[in-house]
């Protein structure tokens, strides 16, 4: 048994990161003293280990610590003297556990059988206080919208290997439907692109890339995908050209709200101020103020935006937010097509 070793292992095991809006409470739960580590080294290894060996390791383990830089110091100290109390600097908060066991829970990606196994072992790599932070792994927070017969992390790995290797990759497409009875998965025939990255937006992957003999980039929901072939480029007569430029991901996510594709326009809204956390929670730093139109109420802004997207968008946010000087005849077009159908539908009759 290394001492040192052992210590770091129960620090690891027992203490998490501390942050500056921590009480004094939670320092406590979140950092140990020797005395406490003695404890627990002592029910591990019995009468062998004692607070005077538990405090020599710890003094041998921080002159260690202190010919490092201090990006890679992993032992923080708060207190002073006596009083000292340790944690594992390279830890995961409690919170941000919190927050990747909730992401997994709330996956559209995962049946809720696979949620919870990966969010019980999320757990178990963590402290005791993530267990009492994530009660609900084991009910039925887990519950998912989506009815998947396919491993959907199966499906993003080989997708993965294929742009890695610059191949393409063939799948059988699916939608989901009903047979009158239940919703089922449709097959939809055997497709051929080339993917070129992958992107998780609104807890679902999506497979980026190009049918063959096309240059035109779509979105592909990996979730709906199964059976993946990987096909060498020499096994593929391919008109199509890959894309120049580099899509950048954080901004396409912004442009093409409900990840709808097609060419990026501008297009000039008038919002409400009271509800512009919608537009900041669609758009966000893509949000352009035009100098000159606020008012106590509205404010006017340029967006940019594919038009499928907008158009969707628009038709949500339709009591808050409203398009002017719009260029655009065919996402008028279509607005004005959607609203006549809503009103034939909904209208009520005197």
């Amino acid at each position: 048994m290394i001492l040192t070793q052992e210590i770091l292992e129960i620090l690891k095991q027992y203490t998490s990161a501390i942050t500056s809006m921590d009480t004094k409470k939670e320092l406590q739960e979140k950092t140990l003293n020797c005395k406490e580590i003695t404890a627990y080294l002592s029910a591990k290894y019995g009468k062998e280990i004692t607070y005077k060996r538990v405090i020599r390791s710890m003094k041998h383990l921080l002159e260690s610590e202190a010919l490092l830089p201090n990006s890679q110091q992993i032992i923080g100290i708060i207190g002073a003297k006596k009083r000292k109390r340790y944690y594992y600097k390279n830890s995961i908060s409690d919170v941000e556990l919190k927050y990747l066991i909730d992401c997994v829970m709330h996956s559209k990606i995962f049946r809720k059988e696979q949620a919870s196994s990966l969010a019980r072992r999320l757990q178990a790599l963590s402290n005791r206080n993530v267990v009492k932070l994530t009660p609900y792994v084991n009910d039925s927070f887990g519950e998912q919208r989506f009815f998947l017969t396919h491993n959907v992390l199966e499906n993003v790995m080989k997708i993965q290997e294929a742009i890695d290797k610059r191949q393409y990759i063939a799948y059988d497409w699916h939608v989901y439907e009903s047979d009158g009875k239940h919703i089922v998965l449709r097959e939809m025939g055997r497709k051929i692109i080339k993917p070129y990255f992958l992107l998780l937006n609104d807890h679902r992957y999506f497979a980026f890339g190009r049918h063959k003999d096309m240059n035109e980039i779509y979105t592909h929901s990996v979730d709906l995908m199964d059976n993946i072939e990987l096909i060498s480029p020499r096994d593929v007569q391919d008109k199509g050209k890959d894309p120049v430029a580099r899509i950048n991901r954080g901004k396409y996510i912004l442009n093409h709200p409900y990840m709808m594709a097609g060419e990026v326009k501008r297009y000039r809204l008038k919002v409400q101020r009271e509800y512009f956390s919608r537009l900041v929670d669609s758009f966000s730093h893509e949000i352009e103020i035009i100098p000159g139109t606020l008012t106590d109420t509205e404010v006017e802004v340029y967006i940019k935006s594919s038009k499928l997207g907008l158009r969707y968008w628009l038709l949500q946010h339709y009591q808050v937010a409203e398009l002017i000087e719009c260029k655009d005849q065919e996402l008028l077009a279509d607005l004005s097509e959607a609203v006549e159908k809503l009103y034939k539908r909904y209208h009520l009759k005197a």
